[in-house]
């Protein structure tokens, strides 16, 4: 998280002096983003890290699993540089709820979302995402190491997408239905996980000259091998791969949601951001 924070730093010329990143000796798969006068700090429960690492051990047991990505001597280093990945996209989250200015923005009088489509907490999550998903795309983007050729672009797109929904699978591992978790103050994690897959699947096309074929194939890949680790990980059948009417996803809600995130909350959100401090965090 050290290396993630730096990088932010370099690529956005950011000094995040005040933003602390520890553990929580909580076994929930869960991190928070706390403030305190002028402090900020993420809080990861060691919980979140050993249910991704016990999923994909179970996951990479199974032989279906990345049959013709990894060798069996390949898997056990694969799996740390997984949940490195997947971690990270969890800090990222949690360092942009601190940057967008949630926590004020929660204690703000006068800000009206309609309750109808979603509390605002469920707002403030898929923006959290999909801002995430923005830095690492930038601090990826800027590394020496970025990829130079269009084969070495697809499996970073990949394992970007595939990593994803390996996170979100782990905040579904409680399987409570999608009305159920619509009732919480986090959205159902499938709906996490589609919004940031379709995001990437709309800006990868045109940023790294592939088309829209190449790139549907990868996604549809990625989305196969998370659903044989969600079949290891024993979580509701259909919701992470099939289901001919989407009642598992609860695709209907989650359309409007996001409609209603990208249409009337992130305007509203983009402008307060804008108002903040240079020195906020």
């Amino acid at each position: 998280m050290r290396v993630t924070k730096k990088e932010l730093e370099r690529r956005y010329g950011w000094r995040l002096q005040r933003l602390d990143f520890f553990f929580l000796d909580r076994r929930q798969a869960n991190a928070v983003t706390l403030q305190h006068r002028r402090r900020h700090a993420i809080g990861m429960c060691v919980g979140l890290p050993f249910t991704i690492r016990t999923n994909l051990e179970h996951a990479l047991a199974n032989p279906e699993f990345l049959t013709e990505d990894l060798t069996p001597r390949e898997r056990p280093d694969w799996s740390w540089r997984f949940l490195g990945m997947i971690t990270e996209h969890v800090y990222l989250h949690e360092a942009a709820h601190a940057l967008r200015g949630h926590l004020a923005y929660l204690d703000r009088p006068g800000h009206v979302v309609d309750e109808r489509a979603g509390g605002l907490s469920h707002y403030l999550e898929l923006d959290a995402d999909i801002h995430a998903l923005d830095m690492w795309l930038a601090i990826t983007e800027a590394a020496e190491d970025f990829p130079s050729t269009q084969d070495l672009l697809l499996d970073l797109y990949f394992q970007r997408v595939f990593t994803l929904l390996l996170l979100y699978q782990a905040l579904d591992a409680e399987n409570l239905s999608i009305r159920e978790q619509k009732r919480l103050d986090h959205p159902p994690p499938v709906h996490r996980a589609l919004l940031l897959a379709a995001a990437l699947r709309r800006t990868v096309p045109e940023r790294y000259r592939f088309s829209s074929g190449t790139v549907e194939n990868v996604h549809h890949q990625a989305f196969w091998e998370a659903s044989v680790a969600a079949r290891g990980a024993r979580l509701v059948p259909d919701r992470w791969w099939g289901g001919s009417t989407g009642r598992r996803r609860g695709i209907d809600s989650y359309r409007r949601r996001v409609r209603y995130y990208m249409e009337v909350v992130e305007p509203r959100l983009d402008a307060f951001a804008e108002s903040l401090p240079d020195d906020h965090v």
